[in-house]
């Protein structure tokens, strides 16, 4: 049997509250309102864990390219390993062009 990769979003409680949260979490559908709460509660329990505020960053599709997100993934942390990354409207992320392309 496969693998499940995709967990309820009720599950996102759950790991806050045990304070054991996976590395990356794709938090999408229709129920905009249940996906902001799940956000806001992931960012609530994750706080404390971070050593700085420049561990932490949210970036929103409008305005930011994967590779302003990569980039700050990659950068090393100011605190002790952790970083809080959220990207919202990643549905509107900008399509970068390869350098060169016109």
């Amino acid at each position: 049997m496969a693998k499940q990769f995709f967990q309820d979003i009720s599950e996102i409680q759950k790991h806050c509250k045990l304070k054991k949260f996976s590395p990356v979490y794709f938090l999408a559908g229709e129920d905009s309102f249940s996906i902001t709460e799940a956000a806001e509660a992931l960012e609530k329990a994750i706080a404390p864990l971070l050593t700085s505020e420049f561990d932490k960053q949210i970036y929103f599709g409008s305005s930011s390219t994967i590779s302003e997100v990569i980039g700050f993934a990659q950068s090393f942390p100011f605190g002790d390993g952790k970083k809080f990354i959220l990207v919202k409207e990643f549905e509107k992320m900008k399509e970068e062009k390869p350098s060169g392309a016109a």
